[in-house]
């Protein structure tokens, strides 16, 4: 009996489908309307205001960061640990901007001086990052990027008469966030 009942049902079923299929208007009008609309996220888009400047903190930085046009930022960045200091610019180029999210890439460029231990000495960092900024508020936002660097360091003691380089490509994380100030949305 409950195989019955079960092939009933599902060939009840599949009669409603093929109605409201194959049906003229009158049957498939006299239904319920279902229709799939995607939400409107328009007053859910967040992103920095043009115009604005914001503070950034990030794991052992700290950064100024300038947006003259919504999808293009410049910054100045000092990132310190023990006995090192890296100082330098970043500029921000938005690609994909959506709801609460950007996605940038861009160039960084950096000078480097350290003093650990006996070792002193000076050099440069270049990387190309890319990454992304989620907006919590309109006023700030959490970010993560990563990117090769290639890092030149020399040493500024001789070592029998020849002074110490180092040249090494890195993998590079950034993770931080910005708060914005100012600016006209």
């Amino acid at each position: 009996m409950r195989k019955w009942i079960t092939s009933a049902g599902i060939l009840l079923l599949f009669w409603q489908t093929a109605s409201c299929v194959f049906a003229d208007n009158s049957i498939s009008d006299s239904l319920p309307k279902v229709t799939s609309q995607r939400p409107d996220h328009s007053a859910s888009v967040i992103s920095p205001p043009s115009n604005s400047l914001a503070l950034g903190l990030g794991y052992s930085y700290i950064s100024l960061k300038y947006s003259p046009a919504k999808r293009f930022s410049v910054e100045a960045r000092t990132a310190f640990g023990d006995g090192i200091i890296v100082s330098g610019g970043r500029l921000y180029f938005v690609v994909v901007s959506k709801s609460r999210t950007n996605l940038y890439l861009g160039p960084e460029f950096d000078y480097m001086h350290f003093d650990v231990e006996d070792v002193k000495g000076a050099g440069y960092l270049g990387m190309l990052f890319i990454g992304g900024e989620h907006f919590v508020s309109r006023r700030l936002g959490v970010v993560l990027d990563f990117g090769p660097a290639y890092i030149h360091l020399n040493d500024s003691q001789l070592v029998q008469g020849k002074q110490t380089v180092l040249n090494e490509w890195e993998l590079v994380v950034n993770l931080g966030i910005n708060l914005y100030f100012g600016g006209v949305k």
